[in-house]
């Protein structure tokens, strides 16, 4: 088997095994608490776009707090379902089992939305590396919340794109002559997926403050030009007209709409604290980030926790620690991504355990720099071992 034909068999099989997890997930867990609100979104949307009341999708004030391209794509996915009248709680009541649902297919029609883009996410990190594929694809919080009807999957594949092409971007630039247009196509394919992040959750952005961090240290280093500043300042603009474009909720009123979405979520952070100081001890502690990389199912009832077969959170979270000045070194963008977006979840109050998906593709990526680490720790402590086992043979003749 030549080298190529291993990599993408290494490829497909990240692709099966994320896959048909989240597929067995998808079947087996429990609803979770807010799989209700955003199966409602999405019928509400699958109202507007089956009778034709497409200015429903500007007009209609559904979960206003996260942006709407995702919700109107559950929606989509609902159109394949009899049309009917709003689940309620009492027929999906949080914690009850799915398969004994009445409303089960409405359900599943959504939660395989995303698997989809789960799994999608899975196998484009395992083009960049497959191990790092098959640690995202098997870590417990990225399987449970891209099997669920949560805002999770699309912008954890949107924002791996995103950074991806700006690699390619940055790539490019340092290669090509300073007018080259070359490199431009991956910048804009950049803001374009920068863009969908953002209509799909505010707080995947943080791939957006690693890309900035990144660029900043490379202008540093001077490994670009400075005149490149004007190019992300322009990628920077475009992804704000491709969130704008792809989150229709905004069209009407969008000033006082963005200050109504954002100042909730301030007043849910000052919420969360404020309860903390009155129990004088808080539901979760600011570190707590770091356990749900370490172990989730210690400190959280995954819903059951006896879903999920393959528990390696543990293993996965040492190896990123033993890679990660290998991690700094060769994939600093993916650092700085990691960075921005830890030193977020350890200030924000709410510590919710889906929130840790931001980090996941690039704590995935440490961690198979561990194994490789590891690996040529190994090679050099075996080759150590032959020569001083040569010299003691060569000592004796």
């Amino acid at each position: 088997m030549t080298k190529r034909m291993g990599f993408i068999l290494a490829i497909l099989v990240c692709f099966l095994i994320a896959g048909t997890y989240r597929i067995y997930a998808a079947n087996r867990l429990n609803v979770d608490i807010d799989e209700l609100t955003y199966l409602q979104a999405g019928q509400t949307y699958a109202n507007y776009l089956g009778t034709g009341q497409l200015a429903g999708l500007s007009t209609g004030r559904v979960s206003y707090e996260h942006p709407v391209l995702y919700k109107v794509l559950y929606g989509v996915a609902l159109l394949t379902q009899p049309a009917r009248k709003p689940i309620g709680p009492t027929e999906l009541p949080p914690a009850s089992s799915v398969s004994r649902s009445s409303v089960a297919k409405w359900v599943m029609a959504d939660r395989y939305v995303s698997v989809s883009f789960g799994t999608l996410a899975v196998m484009t990190l395992a083009v960049v590396d497959p191990f790092a594929g098959l640690f995202l694809g098997l870590q417990t919080l990225s399987v449970k919340y891209t099997s669920e009807i949560y805002l999770e999957a699309l912008p954890l594949l949107t924002s791996l794109l995103c950074a991806l092409a700006y690699l390619r971007w940055v790539a490019l630039l340092q290669q090509a002559p300073p007018t080259s247009r070359r490199p431009l196509p991956w910048l804009l394919l950049s803001a374009l997926f920068m863009g969908l992040t953002a209509a799909s959750k505010y707080v995947y952005c943080v791939v957006g403050l690693g890309i900035v961090l990144h660029f900043l240290i490379s202008l540093f280093r001077k490994q670009i030009s400075w005149r490149a500043g004007g190019w992300l300042l322009a990628w920077g603009l475009l992804s704000i007209l491709v969130f704008f474009a792809f989150d229709p909720y905004l069209w009407v009123d969008p000033l006082r709409r963005i200050l109504a979405t954002t100042s909730y979520h301030f007043r849910l952070q000052g919420k969360v604290y404020k309860e903390s100081l009155t129990s004088k001890k808080p539901a979760f502690p600011f570190w707590q980030p770091l356990r749900w990389l370490f172990s989730p199912a210690r400190y959280y009832d995954l819903g059951p926790n006896t879903v999920f077969k393959v528990n390696i959170d543990i293993l996965i979270c040492f190896l990123a620690v033993i890679g990660l000045p290998r991690f700094i070194q060769k994939r600093l963008l993916f650092f700085c991504w990691f960075l921005a977006g830890l030193v977020f979840l350890l200030l924000w109050s709410a510590k919710w355990p889906q929130y840790i998906l931001i980090i996941l593709a690039p704590f995935s990526l440490a961690a198979s720099e561990g194994v490789l680490t590891l690996w040529y720790l190994a090679k050099a402590f075996l080759s150590r071992r032959q020569a001083v086992n040569a010299q003691d043979t060569e000592a004796a003749s």
